[in-house]
């Protein structure tokens, strides 16, 4: 398919609703509340975050990118985090993702971040295969989680629930 001509502008508080609409199509709950407090924190002039907006040439959103410089966690150095990335599933394959994240490496770098990182779900082979081809590679760290049980008091019978 051929590329699409996009441009690419930063988040603004009026551009809410339109990311929460294009994440239901990729979650299928709508966040509101989320959305409303990631797109308040990021779209002032905040150093470090980047907060990107894809639309195509007749002002439809077409995709949005997430990003800010963390350091420290786990002894990791300064770096760029990609939290989050949506294309809009009608005009996928066709470079908005790619173009968001060649305008996320310049802001990146221009603001004195030389490494990116970001998470993809194991099962998410398109994702990963997107990160892949934008040249991302495992890196030094394994995500790791466990399951929060409700704790069981053998004394009392009770539970923490």
């Amino acid at each position: 398919m051929k590329d699409l001509c996009i441009s690419i502008t930063d988040v603004t508080i009026n551009d809410v609703e339109e990311i929460v609409q294009l994440d239901v199509k990729h979650g299928g709950e709508a966040k509101a509340e989320y959305w409303k407090k990631i797109v308040a924190d990021f779209s002032h002039d905040t150093e470090g975050r980047i907060a990107l907006l894809a639309r195509d040439g007749s002002g439809n959103l077409a995709g949005f990118l997430f990003g800010e410089i963390r350091a420290w966690e786990f002894g990791s150095a300064r770096c760029g985090w990609i939290f989050s990335v949506a294309v809009d599933p009608a005009i996928s394959r066709r470079g908005v993702a790619g173009e968001i994240l060649r305008v996320a490496r310049q802001r990146f770098r221009d603001l004195g971040v030389n490494l990116m990182r970001t998470m993809v779900r194991r099962d998410d082979v398109p994702m990963a295969a997107f990160f892949r081809s934008s040249g991302f590679v495992a890196g030094p760290y394994a995500e790791m989680e466990c399951t929060l049980q409700p704790q069981h008091d053998e004394e009392t019978g009770e539970s923490d629930v």
